[in-house]
C-alpha cells in the first residue's frame, strides 16, 4: 500500500513525533510511505532520521491569499499524482482542508483520512461539514471522548472512526531509579510520581490536569505530580500552583 502523510508544520513538536512514528511503523511494515511537510527545519530532519521518506515539495504556506492557495493546491495535486498513493493521511487542519479540495474528482479508490491529535473536535460549520469532512473517508482520534465529539458533530457512523491512544518509546524513555531527581525535588522513594513534559499551553490539557489534581491528589497523599516545560501559559500555571489545594504535592520542575 502507498501512503502519503501530510502535516503543515515545520517544528518537531505537537503532532510531529506521533505522526512521524506512525509513518515509520508503516514503513517497517512494508508499505511505501512518503511524508510531505513544511521543510527546512526539525520536523523534516527528525522524520528523515527515523528512516521515513520525506518531501517538502508542497509549501503549505499558511497565507490565505488566493494566489498562494492556488500554488499550494497545485503543488499538492502534483505530489499526489506523482506518488499515486492509496491513502492520503492528514494530521493538521491546514493540510486537511487542502487535501479535501484536491482529492475530489481524482481516483475514486484514493482515500483521505485524518488523525485528530488534540482533544477538541473541529468546528461543525457548513464549510467543514460539506467541503472537508464530507470528502474524508475515515479518521483516527486520540481518545474515545474525542471520537464521540466527532461522531456527534458530523453524524458519522462509528465504523468511520478508530481510537488510537498515545504511545511512547519504551526503549528511549526508561526512567531507571530516578533517585537523583527525587532528591532534587524532595520526593521520597515511596512516593508515586505522575508527570507531564510538554509545552505549557491550555491546549495541552494543563487546565484539566490541575482540575483533576485538585480532586485526586488529596485522596492519595503519597502521590506527587511533576510538571516539566515552558510556554505561554507558564506564569498563569505557576500562580495557580501557588494557591492550589494540593500544592504540597505538585512540583514545577522548570
Amino acid at each position: 500500500m502507498k501512503i502519503l502523510h501530510l502535516a503543515a508544520s515545520h517544528r518537531w513538536t505537537g503532532v510531529a513525533e506521533p505522526a512521524a512514528r506512525l509513518a515509520r511503523a508503516e514503513t517497517q511494515a512494508g508499505h511505501d510511505v512518503l511524508f510531505a511537510m513544511t521543510g527546512g527545519a526539525s520536523f523534516e530532519s527528525n522524520t528523515r532520521d527515523l528512516g521515513v521518506k520525506v518531501t517538502s515539495a508542497v509549501p503549505f504556506d499558511r497565507n490565505w491569499w488566493p494566489t498562494t492557495k492556488l500554488k499550494n493546491l497545485r503543488a499538492l495535486k502534483k505530489q499526489i499524482v506523482d506518488f499515486a498513493p492509496d491513502i492520503v493521511h492528514s494530521h493538521l487542519t491546514h493540510d486537511h482542508v487542502l487535501a479535501s479540495i484536491v482529492v475530489r474528482g481524482m481516483n475514486e479508490k484514493l482515500k483521505l483520512v485524518r488523525t485528530f491529535h488534540r482533544e477538541t473536535a473541529p468546528r461543525s460549520d457548513i464549510f467543514t461539514r460539506r467541503m472537508v469532512m464530507k470528502h474524508t473517508a475515515g479518521a483516527l482520534a486520540v481518545s474515545s471522548h474525542l471520537a464521540q465529539q466527532i461522531r456527534d458533530a458530523f453524524d458519522w457512523e462509528a465504523e468511520r472512526l478508530l481510537v488510537v491512544g498515545g504511545v511512547y518509546d519504551e526503549h528511549r524513555f526508561t526512567p531507571g531509579s530516578g533517585e537523583r531527581m527525587r532528591d532534587q525535588w524532595g520526593i521520597s522513594e515511596n512516593d508515586v510520581v505522575l508527570g507531564i513534559v510538554s509545552r505549557i499551553r491550555i491546549a495541552r490539557g494543563f487546565r484539566w490536569l490541575l482540575d483533576a489534581a485538585e480532586s485526586a491528589l488529596p485522596t492519595r497523599p503519597n502521590v506527587k505530580l511533576v510538571i516539566c516545560g515552558r510556554g505561554n501559559w507558564q506564569e498563569e500555571m505557576e500562580a495557580e500552583i501557588s494557591s492550589h489545594p494540593a500544592r504540597e504535592q505538585i512540583v514545577y520542575a522548570g
